[in-house]
């Protein structure tokens, strides 16, 4: 499995993330700079899908004892978020995000020499994070939120039976 942190967020572009917790630019902020949900003084969505493809080869080395083919797994697939603030009084916001935080979904072919290791394996972590923002003075705001994740596993692999007929 992999972990994947693009969230969607156009303020992160260009940056690489770098700063995310310093910044405030639009509703993302609700996951990962709940203080800075008080410089909204009106209601902000976000609504943000990332288009995401992977190509995974795997090349048997020489020194290989299972026979099979080489592996390929190639993955279109998409990554989103919804994120919303909402000024409660001047000095309180609330906020909610709702995304996949990370995950990953593989398909090996069934007859792939990893056969016994893996042939398809998906990991999909929903995740859904209410969080409030509080103004104490001028210069501070504290924030938090609680990330709730459902978290489903799933994998399958090959037995290897020494009866080749079998």
């Amino acid at each position: 499995a992999a972990y994947i942190y693009e969230m969607g967020n156009p303020a992160d572009v260009g940056t690489a993330g770098a700063g995310l917790e310093v910044k405030a630019q639009n509703a993302g902020t609700v996951f990962g700079n709940p203080a800075g949900m008080m410089r909204f003084k009106q209601p902000e969505l976000l609504i943000a899908a990332v288009p995401l493809y992977l190509s995974a080869p795997f090349d048997p080395s020489s020194g290989t004892t299972v026979n099979g083919s080489d592996g390929q797994t190639s993955e279109v697939f998409a990554s989103g978020q919804i994120a919303y603030i909402h000024p409660v009084t001047p000095k309180l916001n609330v906020g909610i995000s709702a995304q996949n935080y990370f995950g990953l979904s593989l398909d090996w072919s069934s007859k792939w020499v990893g056969r016994y290791e893996v042939t398809q394996e998906t990991l999909i972590a929903p995740q859904l994070q209410p969080t409030v923002a509080y103004q104490v003075n001028d210069w501070l705001s504290v924030g938090g939120g609680a990330g709730l994740t459902l978290g489903y596993v799933k994998e399958k692999k090959r037995v290897f039976n020494v009866d080749p007929a079998r």
